[in-house]
């Protein structure tokens, strides 16, 4: 069965610019090991909330077209933050297997309550 890691990137930035390698290697190297890799598209300044659900309807779409056994989130920084909210939903905490945090406020900061 397949596995399936999807990244999450924080504030100011989008995964998909095209000068700015927003996860640099990272994509290559974990398909190098088997996994497929999505990089999940994201408001860089939108709220948590709304941030959550354009990740529910990607994650819907790409779970309803394959059949992974395992789903693993990368999230950094308010990433992060999102991929715990995720992780809250009943639809989608029994999918997720795995959670890692990179440089994400759990804690929260004075600059991501503004937004």
């Amino acid at each position: 069965m397949k596995q399936l890691i999807c990244l999450i990137h924080g504030v100011l930035l989008r995964s998909d610019l095209k000068l700015i390698k927003y996860w640099g290697k990272i994509p290559s190297i974990i398909t190098g090991y088997g996994f497929d890799v999505i990089p999940l598209k994201t408001d860089a300044l939108g709220n948590v909330t709304t941030n959550v659900e354009l990740i529910k309807s990607q994650l819907f779409t790409v779970l309803n077209s394959d059949d992974y056994e395992a789903v693993h989130i990368i999230g950094h920084s308010k990433g992060g933050i999102e991929s715990i909210e995720l992780k809250k939903d009943p639809i989608f905490s029994e999918k997720i297997s795995t959670i890692i945090l990179l440089n994400s406020p759990i804690y929260g900061d004075s600059f991501s309550t503004k937004i």
